[in-house]
Protein backbone atom coordinates (compact mmCIF):
# COMPACT_ATOMS: atom_id res chain seq x y z
CA UNK A 1 0.00 0.00 0.00
CA UNK A 2 3.02 2.44 0.43
CA UNK A 3 4.45 1.32 -2.59
CA UNK A 4 1.77 2.36 -4.21
CA UNK A 5 1.04 5.61 -2.31
CA UNK A 6 4.84 6.31 -2.83
CA UNK A 7 4.72 6.26 -6.42
CA UNK A 8 1.22 8.27 -7.42
CA UNK A 9 2.79 10.89 -5.17
CA UNK A 10 5.99 10.78 -7.73
CA UNK A 11 3.99 10.78 -11.08
CA UNK A 12 1.38 13.51 -9.65
CA UNK A 13 4.57 15.59 -8.72
CA UNK A 14 6.33 15.07 -12.12
CA UNK A 15 3.12 16.03 -13.76
CA UNK A 16 3.03 19.39 -11.51
CA UNK A 17 6.72 19.90 -12.19
CA UNK A 18 6.04 19.61 -16.12
CA UNK A 19 3.03 21.81 -16.15
CA UNK A 20 5.21 24.23 -14.43
CA UNK A 21 8.25 24.57 -16.29
CA UNK A 22 5.83 24.16 -19.61
CA UNK A 23 4.34 27.69 -18.31
CA UNK A 24 7.58 29.17 -17.68
CA UNK A 25 8.47 28.23 -21.17
CA UNK A 26 5.33 29.38 -22.97
CA UNK A 27 3.60 32.02 -21.35
CA UNK A 28 5.24 35.28 -20.01
CA UNK A 29 3.89 38.58 -18.59
CA UNK A 30 4.26 40.32 -21.23
CA UNK A 31 1.66 42.35 -22.16
CA UNK A 32 1.08 42.19 -25.80
CA UNK A 33 -1.24 44.26 -28.13
CA UNK A 34 -4.86 42.92 -29.35
CA UNK A 35 -5.00 42.74 -33.19
CA UNK A 36 -8.61 42.69 -34.51
CA UNK A 37 -9.14 41.80 -38.20
CA UNK A 38 -11.05 44.38 -40.15
CA UNK A 39 -13.64 43.27 -42.53
CA UNK A 40 -14.37 46.70 -44.15
CA UNK A 41 -16.01 44.81 -47.48
CA UNK A 42 -18.87 43.48 -44.92
CA UNK A 43 -20.71 46.62 -44.71
CA UNK A 44 -19.96 48.46 -48.07
CA UNK A 45 -23.21 48.32 -50.57
CA UNK A 46 -23.02 45.23 -52.78
CA UNK A 47 -25.66 44.37 -55.52
CA UNK A 48 -27.96 41.69 -55.07
CA UNK A 49 -27.15 38.13 -55.72
CA UNK A 50 -29.65 36.14 -59.17
CA UNK A 51 -32.69 34.42 -57.36
CA UNK A 52 -32.41 30.86 -56.89
CA UNK A 53 -35.10 28.27 -56.69
CA UNK A 54 -34.89 26.40 -53.77
CA UNK A 55 -37.27 23.96 -55.06
CA UNK A 56 -35.71 22.28 -57.49
CA UNK A 57 -37.40 21.84 -61.29
CA UNK A 58 -40.74 21.67 -59.48
CA UNK A 59 -43.13 24.49 -60.07
CA UNK A 60 -43.80 27.67 -57.65
CA UNK A 61 -46.87 28.36 -56.12
CA UNK A 62 -47.61 31.74 -54.44
CA UNK A 63 -50.77 32.59 -52.35
CA UNK A 64 -51.88 36.06 -50.26
CA UNK A 65 -53.48 36.18 -47.19
CA UNK A 66 -53.68 33.60 -44.38
CA UNK A 67 -57.19 31.53 -43.56
CA UNK A 68 -58.22 31.88 -39.63
CA UNK A 69 -57.71 28.57 -37.81
CA UNK A 70 -61.76 28.28 -37.28
CA UNK A 71 -62.62 27.85 -40.86
CA UNK A 72 -59.76 24.93 -41.50
CA UNK A 73 -59.71 23.58 -38.14
CA UNK A 74 -62.34 20.29 -37.19
CA UNK A 75 -63.97 20.87 -34.12
CA UNK A 76 -62.59 18.67 -31.61
CA UNK A 77 -65.01 16.97 -29.33
CA UNK A 78 -64.30 17.84 -25.73
CA UNK A 79 -65.77 15.00 -22.92
CA UNK A 80 -66.37 16.44 -19.67
CA UNK A 81 -64.37 15.49 -17.14
CA UNK A 82 -67.43 13.73 -15.34
CA UNK A 83 -67.72 11.71 -17.76
CA UNK A 84 -64.85 10.66 -18.15
CA UNK A 85 -65.16 9.79 -13.76
CA UNK A 86 -68.41 8.08 -14.10
CA UNK A 87 -66.62 5.55 -17.74
CA UNK A 88 -63.88 4.67 -15.22
CA UNK A 89 -65.98 3.99 -12.30
CA UNK A 90 -68.33 1.65 -14.44
CA UNK A 91 -65.43 -0.27 -16.12
CA UNK A 92 -63.81 -0.82 -13.00
CA UNK A 93 -66.98 -2.23 -11.58
CA UNK A 94 -66.80 -4.17 -14.73
CA UNK A 95 -63.90 -5.86 -14.15
CA UNK A 96 -63.55 -9.20 -12.46
CA UNK A 97 -61.94 -9.65 -9.28
CA UNK A 98 -60.02 -12.28 -7.34
CA UNK A 99 -61.73 -15.02 -6.21
CA UNK A 100 -58.98 -15.75 -4.06
CA UNK A 101 -57.01 -13.68 -1.84
CA UNK A 102 -54.27 -14.64 -0.25
CA UNK A 103 -52.60 -13.24 2.65
CA UNK A 104 -49.29 -14.11 4.43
Amino acid sequence: MKILLVISCLLITTAAFGQAAAGAYVMDNQARMVAVPSHPETASAQPMGASQNLLGSTGYASAHGERPLWEVATKKPEVPLGDIARTLRKEKEATKRATLVREN
